[in-house]
């Protein structure tokens, strides 16, 4: 994500929400890109460094009509000199070429209906290893050392919400997201390729219990993993399917104290049935002196190829 591009972060510490699925219980990081309605309709930005990394922005923003707007991000960055700090031999940093970017829309017709959907793509090549290596001849040989990833991403997601105009504490909305994932890469003479087609949905139901002290979400979500790995002559491949359930509870009777309890149910094909409870509290009872309780549970599947790749080399 090129710096430019990114209008904010959020960081939570500690287990997430129930909303947000079943896995985060170390935290969670949000990024929050520039917006079509706000941001600038035209922003460039070039950066080059002494080792010869060049980072190339272009910002392209534009209002289409009063219910419509659009943003197109673009980033490239390369790194084509060859550094060896250290005079080992090797690479100090690989070689290549990164694309990425992003084009969405917004949609807002100031009566509680708002919408956005775009489409991003990413395709990064890295070449690495020792400096007399030339992939052309000397790929899966012992005449040097050499590594290359190539990856290429593409993702097509989604937003539809409606926020009703007489109770603005009420709101319904649906999440979805689809992503193909592909990599190839070889490290000397070990190769390791990989495939991931994920689908993802959240339907989301807010409002308020009598009134704003007492607030809840609940909604349906559903997620879909399709994962083709392999690793030498090994084949490694699964496909999960986890319909879930949830429902949030936030307490916040005063600027004080803040209370977020929930629970959600989830069905994984491969491991079955399982429950996450999650619970965080935030009390400050002197202005600049907050204590923070987070507990709860989480359970997430393991890539060990994928997480892993530093070991390759």
């Amino acid at each position: 994500i090129a710096g430019p591009w990114i209008e904010s972060i959020q960081l939570t510490k500690g287990t997430g929400s129930v909303a947000n699925g079943f896995e985060s219980i170390a935290g969670q990081i949000n990024v929050e890109l520039k917006k079509p309605e706000t941001a600038e309709k035209l922003l460039g930005n070039v950066y080059v460094n002494d080792q010869g990394k060049t980072d190339l922005n272009l910002n392209l923003a534009t209002i289409l009509s009063n219910k419509w707007s659009t943003a197109l991000l673009l980033h490239d960055n390369f790194a084509n000199k060859i550094v060896d700090m250290n005079m080992d031999g090797f690479k100090d940093l690989p070689t290549g070429n990164t694309v990425s970017i992003v084009n969405r829309y917004k949609y807002d017709n100031s009566k509680g209906v708002l919408g956005q959907f775009g489409v991003k793509v990413f395709d990064d090549r890295k070449l690495g290893g020792q400096i007399t290596f030339n992939e052309n001849k000397d790929k899966f040989t012992q005449n040097a050392y050499g590594l290359s990833i190539k990856t290429q991403r593409y993702e097509l997601f989604g937003k539809l919400g409606y926020v009703f105009p007489q109770q603005k504490y009420k709101s319904i909305g649906l999440q979805l997201n689809a992503v193909d994932f592909n990599q190839a890469s070889y490290f000397g003479l070990t190769n390791y390729n990989a495939k991931q087609q994920s689908v993802y949905s959240n339907l989301i139901y807010q409002s308020i219990i009598n009134s704003t002290i007492h607030k809840f979400r609940t909604g349906l979500s559903f997620q879909y993993d399709k994962y083709k790995e392999g690793y030498k002559l090994i084949n490694f491949a699964r496909k999960e399917i986890v319909p879930g359930t949830f429902f949030e509870y936030t307490y916040t009777p005063n600027d004080k104290l803040s209370m977020v309890a929930g629970i959600r149910a989830d069905n994984n094909n491969i491991y079955g049935a399982f429950v996450t409870p999650r619970l965080n509290i935030r009390y400050e009872p002197i202005t600049g002196t907050v204590f923070r309780l987070s507990a709860g549970k989480g359970q997430r599947t393991a890539n060990i190829f994928a997480e892993n790749n530093s070991l390759f080399v």
